[in-house]
């Protein structure tokens, strides 16, 4: 059993549109190998893996929003992590004095404080904030801030939740202990799997680092300490799609069979939620 796990913007997908149709027909073909399972790990959230792989993206496994939200590819299982409430509420307090521009991801929808902000995220489910009006701070799985600006040392002080800054030059909050490494963990339950995994940012660094053997795309994440085989690509389609047929045919032969190995890693814990099961289901049936 083998287990290709990648992140999408700037790993597989550049310029903030999908990726090109030869890299989505490679993950199909994988996906639908009975010996490998395809798991998408990205800050995206299940709406938009639905827009870009349209109703073929049941077959992959999602993991969201950094890891906060987990979706199995059966569809059955649905797991998510919120940040605290009273965390929400310290950052949107610090946030709104600043006068900064954020985004709160819920799972099913988000809400923004203008319609311009993070524009990759899109406009469907969209809800802008009213001015001087505070949003609802539970239930939160992810803050995005627009720009870093010192917010990472300002948030990385509170209780409760993990920062990940971005190259791109926004930031993350997820809840803490939250992150694609842990999610996968969970996701696996110590199955018996090689895995490889394909990343670029500072947010990926746990997933190459649990994995058998990774691929870094770009020049970035120079700190490539502990991390296993390893090795780095262009970040260009046609250099990614040979990495991901090498890696794939080289995978196999990492973890010998014989009794199931679990990661170093472990899963936070995870509450399952019905609503955003069917909303990830409706997502994945769309584009």
């Amino acid at each position: 059993m083998r287990t290709i796990v990648t992140d999408l913007d700037g790993t597989i997908a550049f310029g903030g549109c999908r990726p090109v149709r030869a890299i989505r027909s490679a993950l199909f073909a994988l996906a639908a190998a009975p010996d490998t399972r395809v798991v998408l790990a990205t800050s995206r959230t299940p709406r938009c893996i639905g827009d870009w792989f349209g109703p073929r993206a049941h077959r992959f496994d999602l993991v969201c929003c950094n890891g906060a939200l987990v979706v199995a590819r059966s569809g059955a299982a649905v797991t998510r992590t919120a940040i605290p409430a009273t965390a929400v509420g310290h950052i949107v307090a610090a946030l709104g004095a600043a006068g900064a521009a954020y985004c709160l991801e819920y799972g099913h929808e988000f809400v923004a404080t203008d319609h311009d902000s993070l524009p990759w995220w899109g406009t469907r489910h969209r809800r802008v904030l009213a001015p001087g009006r505070v949003p609802d701070l539970a239930g939160v799985v992810k803050v995005t801030v627009a720009r870093t600006q010192g917010w990472a040392r300002t948030f990385g002080a509170l209780e409760g939740v993990d920062v990940f800054p971005h190259e791109t030059g926004d930031l993350d909050v997820v809840a803490g202990g939250v992150d694609k490494a842990a999610a996968l963990a969970g996701l696996l339950g110590g199955t018996s799997t090689a895995v490889l995994a394909f990343g670029n940012d500072r947010n990926d660094l746990a997933l190459l680092r649990a994995a058998d053997r990774a691929v870094v795309v770009g020049a970035g994440l120079v700190e490539l300490d502990g991390l296993p085989a390893v090795r780095r690509v262009a970040a260009s389609p046609d250099a990614v799609l040979a990495a991901l047929r090498a890696g794939a045919r080289q995978i196999v032969d990492v973890v010998p069979a014989g009794p199931a190995t679990t990661s170093a890693v472990t899963a936070p814990p995870v509450a399952p939620i019905a609503a955003v099961s069917a909303a990830s289901r409706a997502a994945a049936r769309s584009g």
